[in-house]
């Protein structure tokens, strides 16, 4: 069995928009997280959601 160690998932819209991102400066603050955090509320029905960077950031917020 083959596994692919380094696998390149990222289609052309995902980098052109991680590139937008990163050219206006606000990668945590920005008009896209607001958006994204909205949209996601809507797909699971909360009112509200909070993004987190990783799994282990989710926890610590969750724990804190």
């Amino acid at each position: 069995m083959n596994y692919e160690l380094a696998l390149n998932s990222w289609n052309e819209d995902e980098i052109q928009a991680g590139q937008n991102v990163l050219r206006q400066g606000a990668t945590t603050m920005s008009e896209a997280v607001r958006r994204r955090k909205e949209e996601f509320a809507v797909f699971t029905g909360s009112m509200r959601c909070v993004i987190a960077n990783s799994g282990a950031g989710g926890r610590e917020r969750l724990c804190a």
